[in-house]
């Protein structure tokens, strides 16, 4: 049988790793409201990812999603979840490009985008586009679950 040899008594404890990378999720819901518009009862986003809601008119809901901190870098968790149900509208705008950059601990960033959109409703989501920087490593996953009848 073979021992672990002992840790002297006075071992000082090694300084734990900075944890790598933020994680950082936005989620928004659209659902017709009562006046023919659409609503926006689940506005929710934290750091890399920031939905406003923007002025708009007739049946739409318009949203911008904004960015707090600089994002995506490596080792960054980020994932934007959209559900647009039966009779809502919704236009999903980015401001301005993203640059995905190495970062101070490099690793993996990823963006994981999920779209659900129920029968009869309807998303317009152009996001601006994503600038790779030298030495940076970004995987975006976009995944649309749309119902026979929906409209992206």
């Amino acid at each position: 049988m073979t021992l672990a040899p002992a840790k002297p008594p006075h071992h000082a404890a090694e300084p734990a790793a900075p944890t790598p990378g933020v994680t950082s999720a936005a989620r928004i819901v659209a659902v017709p409201d009562p006046r023919g518009g659409t609503a926006l009862p689940v506005l929710y986003g934290r750091r890399a990812l920031i939905p406003r809601r923007l002025n708009a008119t007739g049946p739409y809901a318009r949203v911008a999603l904004t960015g707090a901190v600089s994002a995506p870098l490596g080792g960054d968790r980020l994932s934007l979840n959209i559900e647009v149900r039966t009779g809502a509208r919704l236009h999903l705008d980015t401001i301005g490009a993203t640059l995905a950059l190495p970062g101070p601990y490099g690793g993996t960033a990823t963006h994981d985008v999920l779209l659900r959109v129920d029968d009869d409703a309807e998303l317009h989501y152009q996001p601006d586009p994503v600038i790779s920087v030298v030495g940076s490593d970004l995987v975006t996953t976009t995944r649309a679950e749309l119902a026979p009848r929906a409209r992206l």
